[in-house]
């Protein structure tokens, strides 16, 4: 259920970047690795993929404690 404006853009950015990585995943079937700095790329690229899921996640707990400091008060 979506309270207020900032859950909606929580949400909204979630599902973009779940297209975003089904895209990157679909695009990485396709490649071919000619180089071996190619194989670099798609690694690097899937790293940062865990780093933006992380961030996500960590942003997502983050707002979780404030809301339940501000039903506390």
């Amino acid at each position: 259920m979506i309270n207020n404006l900032d859950d909606l853009k929580a949400r909204l950015a979630k599902v973009i970047l779940m297209i975003l990585i089904v895209t990157l995943f679909e695009e990485a079937l396709k490649m071919e690795l000619k180089q071996p700095l190619d194989l670099l790329y798609l690694g690097g690229s899937i790293a940062l993929i865990g780093l933006a899921l992380y961030l996500t996640h960590a942003a997502e707990s983050h707002g979780a404690h404030k809301e339940e400091e501000h039903a506390g008060k």
